[in-house]
């Protein structure tokens, strides 16, 4: 008995026999089943169009097939967490990324999301920081956990400056670490530093993500503040007149 599998996901079952000469021949052939192929292109024209409902249906369904379930997983986390008008936004996120950190601890993109929902959906601060620290233990480099730790407003001015100058090694230029550090380093008056970062940054082309699907246009928007670009370069711009005026 032998299995094809054929164009379009169809599974073939073929009863071969040998024939005196020595070859093979079909006795017969059946359908078995149908291999449904869940694709990445599909959930993105989902979300596009604010389908949420669908794009949910699709992960859920790819999930339960077995197909790459930590791929499925972590899409169906995203598309929940885009869905902010829902329900489900709120219940369901941070769990999906609860349980992807406790299946697989070593997964960082997992562990990023969940720091980064705990803040901003479970406001549980403390509780996001340790997870952005165990992202940056296992990558040192992560642009976006170092822009997310930089925030805080309650740690040392140096420490939030050096985070953004790790994500400025990475991310060349995301606009808001540029204007973030700028703002930064004149508020503690090291404005030749400034003025260094200016006159490297100010007409470097800004930084776009691609590498995360569905997320991208988000990340875009929140963690670079593309739609921003010319009116932090403004500003910077501005803060920097003022000082050298003064």
């Amino acid at each position: 008995m032998l299995q094809l599998i054929l164009n379009g996901g169809l599974i073939l079952e073929v009863r071969v026999y040998e024939s005196p000469n020595g070859n093979l021949q079909i006795a017969d052939a059946w359908v078995k089943e149908k291999i449904i192929v869940f694709n990445s292109g599909s959930l993105a024209s989902l979300v596009e169009t604010g389908a949420y409902a669908e794009a949910i249906k699709l992960c859920r369904s790819a999930w339960a097939a077995g197909q790459d379930p930590k791929f499925w997983e972590t899409q169906l986390g995203y598309v929940f967490f885009l869905d902010y008008e829902s329900d489900e936004h709120w219940l369901y996120t941070v769990p999906i990324f609860e349980a992807l950190v406790a299946k697989d601890p070593s997964d960082v993109n997992a562990r990023f999301w969940l720091g980064y929902t705990f803040n901003i959906l479970s406001h549980n601060l403390e509780r996001s920081r340790q997870e952005l620290l165990q992202v940056l233990s296992r990558d040192p480099h992560h642009p976006y956990a170092h822009l997310k730790l930089a925030s805080s407003a309650d740690i040392d001015v140096s420490i939030r400056i050096e985070h953004l100058r790790q994500v400025l090694s990475r991310q060349v230029v995301n606009i808001e670490a540029y204007s973030s550090i700028i703002d930064l380093l004149l508020k503690t008056k090291q404005y030749m530093e400034a003025k260094r970062l200016y006159e490297e940054f100010h007409h470097v082309p800004i930084f776009l993500e691609t590498e995360y699907g569905i997320m991208n246009e988000y990340m875009n928007d929140v963690f670079n503040q593309v739609t921003r670009e010319h009116e932090l370069r403004h500003e910077v711009q501005q803060k920097l007149a003022e000082i050298i005026r003064s």
